[in-house]
């Protein structure tokens, strides 16, 4: 079963052509919507179904969006945040910066990338609830090959989820206060189309460096959720010549 047909979603717009056109688009794919036409209503739904994943506009009467947000998390820190927005309102989302915000998409909305990101997200919320080892610390588990092949499978889907597939093959080690990733061709086709031309090594090596960094906190929320323990990632060493990337995750 798809992981959009396991959550619960609030959607808040005020303008009621909008909201009725999205949500019908939403519940076509399975979610559970629940809707708000500003943002104190926004909050009175958000206390009474505690969704999963929260759609909203910034700009909203009565209360406005980044007023609601900030009130929602500080009731949850977990929830996700899905901001609707124009190109003309980067001064209002910098106030919404600190509140762990999930992805940002401007008006008019690209269906096709909303639902990418949601199933993303959804998968995140479906992993954490069904996460038995959760809370485990890593020193308490009886067999570690079983955790590292946990870890192994989220981040084959984490890095299919960002880059548009996955990897040959990814081998994850935990060693002492490690935990180490081995990631065996992994590059996109554009990398390898670039990599077949002179001159671009340099500017694939420091992109793939920049795409780890990019989704880093994924890789250790996926570690932390899984071991109980905090993943920071400490180095990362690109080898186009053995076809591997290795990451290497210091666990704190």
């Amino acid at each position: 079963m798809s992981s959009l047909k396991k959550i619960k979603l609030l959607y808040v717009e005020d303008d009621e052509d909008t909201r009725a056109a999205l949500a019908q688009f939403l519940k076509r794919l399975g979610i559970k919507v629940f809707m708000a036409k500003d943002g104190q209503e926004g909050i009175e739904v958000f206390k009474q179904v505690s969704p999963d994943i929260i759609i909203g506009d910034l700009i909203l009467p009565t209360l406005s969006g980044v007023d609601m947000l900030k009130q929602i998390r500080a009731m949850d820190q977990e929830v996700k945040i899905i901001v609707t927005s124009t190109v003309n309102m980067i001064d209002i989302i910098l106030n919404v910066v600190d509140l762990k915000i999930d992805h940002y998409i401007l008006k008019p909305i690209d269906m096709e990338v909303l639902e990418n990101r949601l199933n993303c997200l959804a998968d995140e919320v479906v992993k954490k609830k069904e996460e038995g080892l959760s809370k485990l610390q890593l020193e308490t588990l009886s067999n570690k090959r079983v955790l590292e092949d946990r870890i192994r499978k989220e981040f084959f889907n984490l890095l299919k989820c960002y880059q548009g597939r996955g990897a040959r093959d990814i081998v994850v080690s935990v060693n002492g206060g490690n935990l180490e990733v081995s990631v065996f061709d992994g590059i996109t086709a554009m990398e390898k189309t670039l990599l077949s031309q002179s001159g671009y090594t340099g500017f694939v090596e420091q992109f793939r460096y920049s795409f780890y960094r990019c989704i880093e906190k994924q890789f250790s929320d996926t570690i932390a959720d899984i071991t109980g323990m905090n993943g920071e990632l400490s180095q990362i060493d690109i080898n186009f010549k053995r076809k591997t990337d290795k990451l290497v995750f210091l666990l704190l």
